[in-house]
């Protein structure tokens, strides 16, 4: 009757030991396999953001980032593969420590792309907006300053509304600081601005608009 247990004891290990290692194979390869998915999702996602995107900074600078990060994907691929037959393969290794340094500085390049394109566009709209501001030296009546107003809101929107999610990322708080200051002068110039253009059609005297107005510090950006 002991042997009888002893032998079912061993068996259950036996199954027991056999199904672990399935499923623990089962789960390796679902990682494996979501994790690839993931890196095609991203790669997707990269590409079609050049394609879509009419900054040809960002489509000269970020196809050369996700191709480093799909090579690199491919060697942690490879490396995997490698190590799960000879755990003390040199190359593998080499490939592992390649692939991971590969995928940090290709995403790093990648954040850097897209981050830089979305400065330039904010630099966009601010030209935009001292462009306005140029125009309101020369409006003379009020029909002129109702349609000046009607044009420069949006934009004035845009560009507050970019700015301010711009200073909700920073993490250097100078910076972050400066901007806010910024977009609290622009709340309270813009009517100032327009009140300002108002008495002057009344009065009929010149407004210097320049000497209300400050550069945005784009360099904080």
């Amino acid at each position: 009757m002991n042997r009888n247990y002893i032998h079912r004891s061993m068996t259950s290990l036996t199954r027991s030991s056999e199904e672990y290692r399935s499923v623990s194979m089962r789960r390796s390869f679902n990682k494996r396999s979501s994790w690839g998915d993931d890196q095609r999702r991203k790669k997707k996602v990269g590409y079609d953001t050049c394609d879509h995107s009419d900054d040809r900074i960002l489509q000269q600078d970020m196809p050369p980032a996700l191709q480093r990060v799909e090579g690199s994907s491919k060697l942690l691929e490879e490396s995997s593969y490698s190590l799960k037959h000879d755990p003390y393969s040199v190359p593998a290794r080499k490939k592992l420590i390649d692939g991971a340094r590969g995928i940090l500085q290709g995403t790093s390049a990648l954040l850097l792309c897209f981050d830089e394109s979305e400065v330039r566009k904010i630099i966009r709209i601010c030209r935009k907006v001292n462009d306005y501001v140029a125009v309101s030296e020369v409006i003379e009546s009020m029909a002129d300053l109702q349609q000046f107003v009607k044009d420069i809101s949006p934009v004035l929107h845009d560009v507050t509304n970019d700015v301010n999610l711009r200073q909700q990322e920073l993490t250097h708080q100078v910076h972050r600081e400066i901007l806010i200051r910024c977009l609290d002068s622009i709340k309270t110039i813009a009517p100032v601005l327009i009140c300002s253009m108002k008495t002057s059609i009344e009065l009929g005297t010149p407004i210097h608009v320049k000497d209300m107005l400050k550069p945005w510090p784009i360099e904080t950006l």
